[in-house]
């Protein structure tokens, strides 16, 4: 090691004053340029690309917040329909949206199956008005269907239809 700097220091003594200058400006721009390009520039790009991601984070976690929010709205509105109905209540409601729907004349049957069914069977009925009354009743209440019957009548858009509805 000692032999290069012996020789590296002949080499500079033998170099006018000028030429010293000359390679000293050159090492200060060239040592410049190699911190700018090995620890500077990468430095900024890293910076750059962590602002880019915490963007995209912040527009992440705002598209979270709204979901978290539209999720509780949900929540709330099932603990609501999840409230535990009786046979007798559906019933009533039932009878209470039929009449309000005018579908009353049409039905033939709403009675109680058993302890968590209740059935519905409708004789020339409106199949648009019949359809929303089911979306209506699915919509508000904790009821499944587990079993649909619609035939056609030769009347255009008038059905006979059967239906049973879970608690």
């Amino acid at each position: 090691m000692k032999e290069w700097q012996v020789k590296l220091k002949e080499w500079w003594q033998k170099l006018s004053l000028r030429e010293q200058q000359t390679v000293a400006f050159g090492s200060v721009v060239v040592g410049a340029f190699m911190f700018y390009m090995l620890i500077w520039g990468p430095y900024l790009e890293r910076i750059d690309l962590l602002r880019k991601q915490i963007q995209s984070e912040q527009k992440t976690l705002a598209w979270m917040q709204a979901a978290d929010s539209e999720i509780k709205k949900i929540e709330e509105q099932t603990k609501n329909k999840n409230a535990a109905t009786t046979p007798v209540a559906m019933l009533s409601y039932l009878q209470k949206q039929i009449e309000q729907a005018k579908l009353n004349s049409a039905l033939t049957g709403l009675k109680q199956v058993n302890n968590d069914a209740i059935e519905l069977h409708f004789q020339k009925v409106e199949f648009d008005g019949f359809m929303r009354l089911l979306m209506l009743v699915l919509s508000t209440q904790n009821v499944t269907v587990t079993q649909l019957a619609v035939l056609a009548d030769n009347t255009p858009g008038i059905v006979n239809a059967d239906l049973m509805l879970k608690i």
